[in-house]
């Protein structure tokens, strides 16, 4: 790593820097969501339930949340070096560990391995935006900073949608992942640079005026102490109001692709195409919301108007949740209203929050922001354990219904023609293989339902047998099941999508505790009264 820098750098070299840290989160979140991106793939090559699946997302989030606690040791020791460590640790996991997994207990190691490096890393980034960005232009470099995580999810939603036709082994995903993190890792090392703990301790309210020098620390950087400092109202609740909001947002990171092919029965490529439409939108989104925020010099206006919006988009999902003639289009629709609305209040509450912390105390920035990521991440694992509680017909369709739609598929007409025999006729034929009276009762069965001839109604009865007795087994021990959890799955979801809309609500009433003007008129009297302090 070369010299930390000893004076806060000019505009070219702050973006120079952000261009770096937005790379970093796009190649980390990429990382992240190509496990999303190609879930139903990896149940089925694993023959994991869909609990032991959850179960990988809880772990890496818990461990995740924990790892992301010991950021804070970059306020004493710096970011940069950490940074790197980390992204090649990443890219060596989901580009070669991940893929050569052999059983889903290796699958489940290496992956929750790898979420607590993405942990600590993606906590560091909205860090390092912080040191490069004075608070007059913080909204555009939280909004462009923000299009890391959108960009990674895009780009593992169009790199699976685009390829999994051609190539549909789910460790190619991981392959093509692990080298784009890997030439990354090569630029950020080469690049990225350090600011000298004394410029980074100062609050730059405008880069072209004299920054606010950090008031002489009474804690020691990197400390369980500086945690405490930091676990205040003013801190926890923004973070967890924050949390809340992104419960459709992390829903949908790891459940999309699930949710619409047991509900909706749409291909891995299809739901992740429909996504690309909620990434789109939300990249345009967060850069235009943070430029908004910081013009009008006021983000609380604008974080409650995208709340609205977001309540209401959520809210027809959650109706159309039921309806299972909702075209393509509509849900596109849905989803870009919803991603408009989220991108405003995003960019503007992360924005805000960077400012909470380092008015808070600007020597515990990395600290204040260990404390985010640990209540994010919690938050999420808390999620994905309460869809297998409210949502158990999902359990039931991954974990039987791709096998018991191989069996009706495959033997469609054979089942049709055993429907058609009484159950005591049934019983008969297996109890009594080759028996005429029990084959010849099965048959005038056959001719009674369809009104076909008799030597038809017999060599269908005779096609029955094609059908292996293993097969037949698991329909009658899961086929009911199946066909109670399609009915019931919707409706589950629907429940779910209601969470969601409560916690965006639970968000509103918390945007009361960010710090910042309501009206812009207000902004600019602030940042006098700052500087002249």
């Amino acid at each position: 790593m070369r010299a930390p820098l000893q004076h806060y750098p000019s505009a070219t070299t702050r973006a120079g820097q952000l261009a770096v840290v937005i790379l970093v989160t796009v190649t980390t979140y990429y990382a992240v969501n190509v496990h999303g991106a190609v879930s139903t793939l990896i149940i089925d090559r694993f023959d994991m339930s869909l609990g032991f699946y959850v179960t990988v997302s809880i772990l890496g989030n818990l461990l995740g949340a924990f790892a992301s606690l010991a950021t804070g040791v970059t306020d004493r020791f710096g970011r940069v070096d950490v940074v790197v460590v980390g992204m090649a640790a990443v890219a060596l996991l989901t580009g070669l560990v991940i893929p050569a997994a052999d059983t889903r207990g290796e699958y489940l190691t290496w992956s929750v391995l790898s979420a607590m490096v993405e942990g600590f890393v993606l906590v560091l980034t909205p860090t390092l935006v912080r040191d490069f960005s004075p608070q007059l232009s913080r909204g555009t470099a939280i909004g462009i900073w923000a299009l890391g995580p959108v960009l990674g999810n895009l780009l593992a939603t169009q790199v699976a949608s685009r390829t999994l036709d051609a190539h549909p082994d789910w460790a190619f995903q991981f392959r093509v992942c692990g080298v784009v993190g890997a030439v990354a890792t090569v630029v950020v090392a080469l690049t990225l640079r350090e600011l000298a703990p004394a410029v980074r301790n100062q609050v730059v309210h405008d880069a072209r005026a004299q920054p606010v020098g950090a008031t002489a620390p009474t804690t020691r950087v990197g400390t369980l102490e500086g945690f405490r400092v930091m676990l205040t109202p003013r801190i926890v609740l923004p973070a967890l109001g924050f949390a809340l909001f992104l419960l459709f947002y992390v829903t949908r990171l790891g459940f999309f692709v699930i949710y619409f092919a047991t509900t909706f029965g749409y291909t891995a490529a299809r739901a992740n195409a429909l996504e690309n439409w909620s990434w789109t939108f939300t990249g345009i989104g967060l850069v235009l919301w943070g430029f908004v925020g910081d013009r009008i010099g006021a983000r609380k206006p604008l974080i409650v108007a995208g709340l609205v919006v977001g309540v209401a988009a959520v809210s027809c999902w959650a109706v159309l949740a039921t309806r299972p003639g909702t075209s393509y289009a509509t849900w596109a629709v849905i989803l870009s209203v919803a991603a408009l609305g989220g991108s405003a209040a995003t960019a503007n509450w992360q924005a805000a929050f960077t400012e909470a912390v380092e008015n808070h105390r600007p020597d515990l920035v990395a600290t204040g922001m260990a404390v985010w990521g640990w209540i994010l991440r919690v938050v999420g694992a808390s999620a994905a354990f309460a869809i297998t509680l409210l949502v158990p017909a999902a359990g039931v369709l991954v974990d039987h219904g791709p096998e018991v739609s191989r069996i009706s598929t495959t033997y469609a007409a054979e089942l049709a023609t055993l429907r058609t025999i009484t159950p005591e006729h049934r019983a008969a034929l297996t109890a009594t293989t080759g028996d005429p009276a029990a084959q010849r009762a099965a048959v005038g069965d056959i001719v009674k339902a369809t009104g076909v001839p008799v030597p038809e109604a017999a060599a269908a009865l005779a096609a029955t047998g094609d059908v292996p007795a293993a097969d037949l087994a698991y329909l009658q021990a899961h086929g009911p099941d199946v066909a109670e959890s399609a009915k019931d799955s919707a409706g589950e979801w629907q429940r779910w999508w209601w969470v969601c809309v409560a916690g965006e609500l639970v968000a509103l009433a918390l945007v009361f505790t960010l710090p910042g003007p309501w009206r812009p008129a207000a902004r600019p009297v602030q940042r006098l009264s700052a500087r002249s302090s």
